[in-house]
């Protein structure tokens, strides 16, 4: 039976969500973490580094299942263990737990892209398969501002553990819509002699996105735990201005009335915590740490 294409990129891409909002929910709750085991930077650090390594070397072996096996059955079981042991994270009694559940997240996370990309390499025609990876990576950029937006103010609430819950619940769903999807036939692709690895471009790619992801780990990581400690914001809206930045960042770069709105705002008062810009769910900060250094204003006024 040939496979529906919009019902099986739905799901795939409902899949790639809950795969970056699972990925990024331990980070928009680092403060409450932080405070209840009582942990340094060098451990919160540690827990998304061990991830990220046991991320990159699981990709290997299940990318060679994915090219072998039934990508559906791969993919539901890699849901079920990544949204399984979130659950279990919030459960963790002390770090040593913490850690064990993020290194089996890692494990399957691993799964999403590689089975996902090969089913929709499968199912769609040459000539439309640029735009079905662009939507399903569309799902990266919604499922990290899904989980800043919900996981920060939820923590906040009901606590970091509810929030580690909530992120785990759809997979309830997920993995058995995985399952009712029809799997496309495998499709005999002309390789590149001596394999990917031999070619410069698989290189280049690789080591630009290692770099890329160095930097982007780093500052997502931390950038919440920042707001919050010389900021004064709480945890939840640390987590909604989080997930507000990135949009805001593309409107400015795109849009001319931005633009004008940005110039706009360089000419109005400032006070010494004027940046991070201030949101409308709460009111502006005005107890930042004095002995922290930092410029009185920012963007600077405008000189015209």
């Amino acid at each position: 039976m040939r496979p529906r294409i919009g019902p099986s990129l739905a799901v795939l891409f409902l899949v790639n969500v809950l795969n970056f909002y699972d990925r990024n929910a331990l980070s928009s709750v680092i403060e409450p973490l932080r405070h209840e085991f009582h942990l340094n930077d060098t451990q919160l650090g540690g827990l998304v580094t061990t991830f990220t390594v046991v991320y990159a070397l699981a990709g290997l072996p299940l990318g060679r299942l994915a090219d072998t096996g039934s990508r559906k059955r791969l993919l539901a079981v890699g849901v079920a263990v990544w949204t399984g042991l979130t659950a279990l994270g919030g459960l963790a009694v002390n770090y040593a737990t913490l850690l064990v559940t993020r290194l089996g997240v890692g494990i399957g996370e691993a799964v999403c892209t590689p089975a996902a990309a090969s089913w929709i390499g499968d199912m769609v025609p040459a000539t439309q398969r640029a735009r079905a990876m662009a939507g399903f990576m569309m799902a990266v950029p919604v499922g990290l501002m899904l989980s800043f937006a919900i996981s920060g103010p939820v923590a906040q609430a009901y606590g970091w553990r509810a929030a580690l819950m909530l992120a785990a619940a759809p997979g309830l769903v997920l993995a058995p819509a995985l399952l009712r999807l029809t799997e496309p036939e495998r499709t005999i692709a002309k390789a590149a002699p001596g394999g990917s690895f031999q070619t410069a471009a698989f290189w280049w790619i690789a080591v630009s996105g290692a770099l890329l992801n160095f930097g982007v780990y780093s500052f997502s990581t931390f950038v919440r735990a920042f707001l919050t400690r010389y900021h004064g914001l709480s945890v939840g809206q640390a987590g909604v201005w989080r997930a507000s930045a990135p949009e805001l960042s593309a409107s400015s770069a795109e849009s001319p009335r931005a633009s004008r709105a940005t110039a706009s705002s360089a000419r109005a008062p400032t006070d010494a915590c004027s940046w991070p810009p201030p949101h409308p769910c709460w009111p502006r900060c005005r107890h930042s740490r004095p002995s922290v250094s930092r410029p009185a204003t920012w963007p600077p006024p405008s000189r015209s």
